[in-house]
């Protein structure tokens, strides 16, 4: 009995230590379970709180890197400003420190033509060869009436200066026409000196066209006054056929002038006894028409009369 008490005793005393440790182990993985959740919980703000410093240290890196990049866009508009300084300074003072100086033309009006030569030459200008003519009452013949250009006009060195020398008083020295526009000529005569103006015309070669002047009647170095009259030769370009019966071109030579003005030869030789042997006779356009390139002509020319042709000849006469 005894020891059945005691053994109920031990089992009782197992039982409450058996339902001691299930408690305490409950309280273990309930603890354990906790611990966890909190160690995740801490893992979970831990990984946070690193996300948030790299954010802050990326942040702050790209601060650096926009303050690194404005201050080179600031270093680059500060070069291409002053490039463009640069730039504008040689376009507009390059030119002016290297421009030729202008200078006042002087009034040499009154000096003689040597004087004022002198004058503009000492001032860097060029005089040309060629003077011109003006009549004035106010100057004296021979010497500057103006130039041109004017008097107190603004030109470079080195600028071209025509001198007008005074002819007297209405008076007109003849220039050297040839080749001038001769109606341009006629109108200046005429209106500025008062000159009787005559055109007439002259054969002339291929060098000179329809409005030309050749030359002038009286030549250049005469002297005009109002009311004479001075006659410009212009040239003839309205070609006509000659007389190539006179005599006076022989076959060659009518060969070249039909070369020259694209005329087409042709020849027939005729046995008559009318005409010496190798007279030029006849042509087939009349003398006196106007010439039209590609034309043919004909000239008939004497030839011996033969036996038989005598004989019908004087047959026909008998």
């Amino acid at each position: 009995e005894y020891k059945r008490k005691n053994i109920h005793s031990i089992e009782e005393c197992l039982t409450i230590e058996l339902s001691n440790v299930s408690q305490e182990k409950n309280l273990i993985e309930k603890n354990y379970k906790k611990l966890k959740e909190e160690n995740k919980e801490l893992k979970e703000k831990n990984e946070e709180m690193e996300g948030d410093v790299d954010i802050k240290a990326k942040l702050i890196n790209e601060k650096e890197l926009r303050k690194e990049e404005n201050k080179l866009l600031r270093n680059l508009g500060i070069v291409f400003t002053a490039l463009v300084l640069i730039v504008t300074l040689g376009v507009f003072l390059v030119p002016k420190l290297t421009a030729t100086k202008e200078v006042e033309v002087p009034d040499v009006s009154g000096m003689t033509i040597v004087d004022a030569e002198k004058a503009l030459k000492k001032l860097g200008f060029v005089v040309a060869d060629e003077t011109k003519q003006a009549s004035s009452t106010d100057i004296t013949e021979g010497n500057v009436v103006k130039t041109a250009p004017a008097a107190g006009s603004t030109r470079k060195k080195g600028a071209e200066i025509t001198l007008y020398i005074s002819s007297g008083e209405n008076g007109y020295i003849v220039e050297d026409l040839a080749k001038q526009n001769y109606l341009e000529v006629k109108g200046v005569l005429e209106k500025t000196y008062g000159l009787y103006v005559k055109t007439q015309k002259m054969e002339v070669d291929d060098s000179y066209n329809a409005d030309e002047i050749i030359k002038t009647e009286p030549a250049a170095g005469a002297k005009l006054v109002e009311g004479d009259t001075i006659t410009l030769y212009i040239p003839d370009l309205s070609t006509v056929y000659p007389d190539f019966t006179n005599g006076k071109m022989s076959l060659s030579d009518i060969q070249k002038w039909c070369d020259k003005h694209g005329v087409v030869l042709s020849t027939s030789y005729v046995e008559t006894a009318d005409h010496p042997q190798g007279t030029i006779y006849a042509q087939s356009i009349t003398a006196g028409t106007t010439v039209m390139t590609g034309q043919s002509l004909k000239i008939t020319i004497a030839d011996a009369v033969s036996d038989g042709t005598a004989s019908e000849l004087d047959n026909e006469a008998e």
